[in-house]
């Protein structure tokens, strides 16, 4: 009995004991199941709870000799625009501004502004104040707690404010110093600690500067330039926000995708992921709540390719601080991606995920990725003396690409100015003016994420510098950390982008060594041992470390592969040598017409003549006292006496000045002459080195001129002025960077016709078409000749050659300066019968020596909307032109409307013409009408 009953109370208290257990586990389970329900598992919920947005209103309080001022603000933005919406300062680019407001870079001030934070964020193990971009040096306080410093605008900054946030209201607060004072200041301590001057203390009288740009890192070109003003603007010029974690974060994401068997492009693609995350380790702490152990997963998923690839984290377990982790992935189904005008750009979206288990937390990032491979191909060109050294070339998924395009500048001296819209309108107009390239230069800044992203959208390559340009730079040993910190963060944040193909160290520096710019020679092995030090031995290891998918040319120019062989700093061949690697060519001192001038290089990365901005846009920033070719206002704009100077001479060498008459028609006269000049030096130029991509000598491979667009309103060497009017230069550059075109020119009294082809396909029945006309004869050509022929894919080939005296006599024209000559290529196999190329012209004498040129008496007769069921209001536009003779140089003009010709500055030998203009905006029909102009050479030139 007793026995018994000894069982039954021991399988009551089993039953007692597995029901108090079954009721712990539902509890626990239902625990759980709560915080799921107050925190949803979806990536977005989960950002939404731990990130706060700090973009928006600021308060500034600006501190100068007349007393302390508060300021409404918004940021991102700049104390400048601040200034401008305060009714403190007018527009900084009208007249002289950019002197008469040089005060505001001269004051401290502070930006600050009170945030609200909830308890779920407050309560987390981790929050960081998250600076992506600050302008430049300040001290960082969060409710009242000093927290860090800044001093580069190309860093991310992140914070740890954990001790300092509250739930509720809290401050944050920048105390901004003086960018010129702080780079003067360092200048002045670098010497007396080192013993010698880092040049250049100051650029050029003639840009109206601020001075040692190269002690502070930001915008070298902020503190003046050849073709800016000296703004050293202050703010938070980039996204912040607060960020809470309990476990962890995910800081970066790269990836780089390779073939799997390289040089073949049959094989499967791969992609290489790399996760930097950013982890608390919580196993010391003692409010650890349920004391469980950390369950963390990695996720990297490719919806679109089906992919999904888990990483397992319990073999090897997370550190405190910043963990690397990398993967390759599969990646079959992928398509690849292509530069424009040769396939098309899929990309796909790289998802990476990280997930704690024990917080029920998720990170997740999200990056656009293509699959493309690249090379920079360094061969031996030959063995003779003429034909010594090495390609230089991209290619691109194995195809060879020659690379055409334009550096570029900043947008604005204003970053908030610098919209995503303004600058998807540049990079708009470099896809339509048929450039595959844009140079990031190394003097202005990392561009905006949109940037790059429509870049990968559109198949618009990217070669990007690094932001060091013109000068020597300190090597202490807190400007290196700077600079390492700068050049990890960039490579991360760029490296996923299939339309970034290179990374440049730096414009122009180790030339400005060799020939003794900066008056280095005296101290010339302290020099190169410093700059062995930054591009090298720094900048080198990082990018290595970071991104080995990706070419490194330390400077442009710069000779390349053949560094390794001679060193840097060589005299023999000198960093320019046209034989290797990258060159800049300027030639200010001979006729731009001549292409013998030109060198045969492998690469040209820089070229270019200047011209002057059109009246419209020049007249938004000057009064009438200032339309003077020469007036204060003109010169005080033009930064480069020796470029202006150049500008000068070619328009008096080939055109006749206009110098009577009314004196603002007269300026208006001579800014359109500058462009039709400098339209004119390029086509020269760049044909030059399209036709040199077959020659023996040269193999030249890449044509990127000197410079897409404007920073402000001035003389520039740029296609585009700023407001992103189009000057004749960018019509003329979609003719002549269009994939198939004519290429005339004259070399012993012979004229040659060269074909260029981009395409990779053969043309098998190619008709050129040449007609030479007089100048004061009707729409009628004096005699023409034919010749077909079949075109080699990705080749230049020298299609039609005849003495330039037979054709006259053929064409019964009795001298060069009264006729001249037109190009015409058809597809003999399009069932159209299609224009293959641009219509092309080469003119047998300078206009200052044409005889006979006729008034044309051009007219526009109807504009025609043509956009479908819009009425009067539309945005495409037929333009109809008639003239009476022939017509050089034909311009339209809309004065304040935005928008682009399909064509512009053309020749006109017909009788009528119809010309489409894309307005930007929906634009009534009767304003166009009342609002364009058409204007030719004639018209400038009076008898």
């Amino acid at each position: 009995m007793c026995k018994c009953l000894k069982c039954i109370c021991s399988s009551v208290k089993t039953l007692v004991c597995c029901l108090c257990w079954s009721v712990f586990v539902l509890l626990l389970l239902g625990f759980i199941i709560a915080l799921l329900v107050i925190q949803p598992w979806n990536s977005e919920s989960a950002a939404d709870n731990v990130r706060v947005d700090l973009d928006g209103r600021w308060q500034a309080e600006v501190k100068d000799d007349s007393g302390r001022r508060l300021h409404r603000c918004t940021m991102p933005g700049t104390m400048h625009t601040a200034l401008i919406s305060a009714d403190e300062i007018h527009d900084p680019y009208y007249r002289f501004n950019d002197v008469e407001y040089r005060h505001v870079c001269d004051n401290n001030l502070t930006i600050s502004r009170s945030v609200t934070v909830d308890s779920l964020l407050a309560e987390k193990n981790s929050v960081l104040l998250i600076c992506e971009g600050i302008d430049t040096v300040t001290s960082v306080y969060f409710n009242g707690k000093h927290v860090g410093n800044t001093n580069n605008q190309f860093v991310r900054y992140i914070f740890d404010v954990t001790d300092s946030v509250k739930e509720g209201s809290n401050e944050i607060a920048f105390n901004f110093a003086s960018n010129v004072e702080y780079a003067r200041r360092q200048a002045d301590q670098y010497e007396a600690d080192h013993g010698y001057k880092v040049p250049p203390e100051c650029p050029p009288d003639e840009y109206h500067p601020e001075c040692n740009a190269n002690f502070i890192r930001k915008s070298q070109s902020s503190f003046g330039s050849a073709w800016g003003p000296a703004f050293p603007t202050q703010g938070i010029w980039n996204h912040l926000f607060l960020e809470g974690y309990s476990r962890g974060r995910i800081k970066d994401v790269m990836a780089w995708p390779f073939k799997e068997t390289p040089h073949d492009m049959d094989s499967t693609w791969k992609l290489n992921t790399t996760v930097v995350l950013q982890v608390h380790d919580d196993s010391d702490d003692s409010d650890d709540y349920l004391h469980l152990p950390n369950d963390d997963e990695l996720v990297i998923e490719i919806k679109e390719l089906g992919i999904r690839q888990e990483i397992d984290l319990k073999e090897d377990p997370l550190k405190d601080g910043e963990n690397v982790l990398s993967v390759i992935v599969d990646a079959t189904d992928a398509e690849t991606w292509w530069p424009a005008g040769y396939g098309d750009q899929p990309m796909y979206s790289l998802q990476v995920e990280f997930t704690s288990l024990k917080y029920m937390e998720k990170s997740t990032e999200t990056k656009k990725i293509g699959f493309r491979t690249v090379e920079v191909v360094e061969d031996d060109i030959g063995t003779n003396p003429d034909t010594t050294g090495y390609t230089f070339y991209f290619k691109i998924n194995e195809v060879p690409i020659f690379l055409k395009g334009a550096n570029w500048i900043p947008v604005d001296s204003f970053s908030d100015r610098a919209t995503p819209y303004r600058l998807r309108k540049l990079l708009e107009a470099a896809i339509w003016a048929n450039m595959n390239t844009i140079r990031v230069w190394g003097g202005g800044l990392y561009e905006d994420d949109a940037l790059y992203e429509f870049a990968d959208e559109k198949g618009l390559l990217v070669w990007q510098d690094f932001m060091f340009a013109t000068s020597m730079y300190p090597v202490d040993d807190v400007f290196l950390e700077t600079v390492e910190d700068e050049i990890r963060y960039q490579v991360r944040r760029l490296m996923h982008h299939p339309s970034v193909i290179m990374w440049t160290g730096n414009s122009e520096n180790e030339l400005a060594i060799v020939d003794n710019r900066f008056d280095t020679e005296p101290n010339r092995a302290q020099y190169e041992g410093d700059y062995t030090k930054l591009y090298v031995d720094v900048m080198g290891k990082v990018i290595k470390d970071e991104d080995p998918s990706r070419y490194y040319l330390v400077s442009t120019p710069s000779n390349g592969r053949k560094v390794d062989e001679v060193g840097l700093f060589s005299d023999d061949p000198s960093p320019d040598d046209h034989r290797y690697g990258t060159v800049h060519y300027y030639n200010y001192d001979d006729d731009c017409w001549d292409h013998t001038i030109y060198p045969k290089p492998r690469f040209v990365a820089e070229y270019g003549y200047q011209s002057m901005p059109s009246f419209q846009t020049l007249k938004r920033v000057s009064i009438e006292e200032d339309w003077v070719y020469d007036s204060p206002f003109m010169t005080h704009r033009q930064h480069s006496a020796e470029a202006g100077l150049a500008m000068e001479n070619l328009m008096k060498r080939h055109f006749r000045l206009p110098d009577v008459g009314d004196s603002t028609q007269v300026f208006k006269d001579k800014l359109y002459l500058s462009q039709i000049s400098q339209s004119l030096c390029y086509k020269v130029q760049t044909e030059h080195y399209r036709r040199s991509q077959s020659d023996e000598e040269a193999k030249t491979m890449g044509s990127l001129f000197w410079q897409l667009n404007s920073i402000w309103q001035a003389p520039s060497w740029s296609s585009i002025e700023f407001g992103e009017r189009y000057k004749m230069l960018h019509y003329f550059a979609r003719r002549f960077f269009a994939p198939l075109i004519i290429s005339p020119y004259e070399e012993g009294g012979f004229l040659h016709v060269d074909c260029v082809s981009d395409h990779t396909e053969a043309f098998h029945s190619l008709e050129l078409d040449i007609s030479m006309w007089k100048w004061d004869g009707d729409f009628e050509p004096l005699r023409s000749w034919r010749e077909e022929f079949s075109q080699e894919p990705q080749t230049s080939e020298l299609v039609y050659s005849k003495a330039i005296d037979e054709m006259l006599n053929e064409a019964g024209c009795n001298a060069r300066k009264d006729c001249f000559l037109t190009f015409d290529l058809v597809n003999l196999n399009s069932t159209t019968l299609e224009e293959a190329a641009p219509r092309t012209e080469f003119y047998l004498s300078s206009f200052n020596e044409v005889d006979g040129m006729k008034t044309p008496d051009v007219k526009i007769t109807d504009i025609v909307n043509v956009d479908e069921g819009a009425g009067s209001v539309g945005t495409l536009f037929d333009v109809n032109i008639t003239a009476s003779a022939v017509a050089a140089f034909t311009w339209l003009e809309t004065l304040d409307i935005t928008g682009h010709f399909s064509d512009n500055g053309f020749l006109m030998t017909e009788p009528h013409k119809v010309v489409r203009f894309t307005a930007w905006h929906p634009l009534e029909l009767d304003y166009l009408r009342d609002h364009i102009k058409v204007h030719t050479l004639r018209d400038i030139y009076i008898d």
